[in-house]
């Protein structure tokens, strides 16, 4: 095979600056769920989503001891909130 035979890559267009803003996760439906109870643990995902965070701000507060809630050590690698915790996190961060 020539490399006139080879086909030419495609260019990708950027899309516009509206649509390179990034969008806040879709709310926890809290419904589905059914009743969250305080001793209920969500994983960081679930707590992401509850507090309407992006993925890159609830990696830097989950990862900052003077900034996250506190967390249940689930196994030896995961870890997560309750949602109690979650509750008085909220209530420490507002102003």
């Amino acid at each position: 095979m020539s490399l006139q035979e080879l086909p030419r890559p495609h260019h990708v267009r950027l899309p516009d600056k509206q649509q390179r803003k990034r969008k806040l996760p879709e709310p926890l439906d809290v419904t589905a769920l059914g009743r969250l109870h305080d001793d209920q643990v969500l994983t960081r995902q679930e707590w992401r989503q509850l507090n309407r965070l992006s993925d890159r701000e609830s990696r830097r507060i989950w990862n900052d001891p003077d900034r996250r809630p506190e967390q249940v050590q689930l196994t030896a690698r995961r870890r997560g909130v309750t949602v109690g915790a979650n509750r008085r996190w909220q209530q420490a961060q507002s102003r």
